[in-house]
């Protein structure tokens, strides 16, 4: 399934459908797992089930078993509520600027217990990420600069918050 949502994805930004498996080395990728529980909250406004954040990963597959709210994204410091249908997948993913990974978090609420799944997905370790060449020689310049993917995920996990993600720091 992956390879062929990278597929779809490769194509919906006009390049060809193997270009970020192959630039990407999507062979030697990893891959992150992990599942979510929120229990019922008497204070649902003293809590966060998941403070706010991007997802370092290439791109996420979220699965919502109930389609009971509590995810929300941020658009311009105001945050919106995702009504996903129960059973569904939300894909968020990075490109070079063309789809940005939604800053989100995930709240709890005061009725019902609420469960997700995320994977991530990401290339190796050691792949150059940057903006694709094609997309770069499309627009005419570069927005991003390249670097290992480790040298990524470390500085997305290992910083202190400061209200700035990684990518904003990448421009330019």
């Amino acid at each position: 399934m992956a390879r062929e949502l990278v597929g779809a994805v490769a194509e919906s930004m006009e390049l060809d459908r193997d270009y970020v498996e192959e630039a990407l080395e999507l062979k030697s990728s990893f891959q992150k797992f992990g599942g979510n529980f929120y229990p019922p909250c008497p204070e649902p406004d003293q809590t966060l089930g998941l403070p706010a954040h991007n997802d370092p990963g290439l791109f996420t597959i979220l699965l919502i078993r109930d389609g009971l709210p509590g995810l929300q994204i941020d658009r311009q410091d105001q945050w919106f509520e995702v009504n996903p249908p129960p059973n569904s997948m939300i894909v968020n993913m990075f490109t070079n600027g063309r789809c940005k990974s939604s800053r989100h978090r995930a709240v709890v609420n005061e009725e019902r217990e609420r469960m997700s799944i995320a994977v991530g997905n990401g290339p190796g370790k050691d792949v150059m990420v940057g903006p694709a060449a094609p997309l770069v020689e499309r627009d005419g310049r570069t927005f991003y600069r390249s670097m290992k993917y480790v040298q990524y995920v470390e500085s997305q996990l290992t910083r202190a918050y400061n209200g700035m993600s990684i990518l904003d720091e990448q421009k330019i």
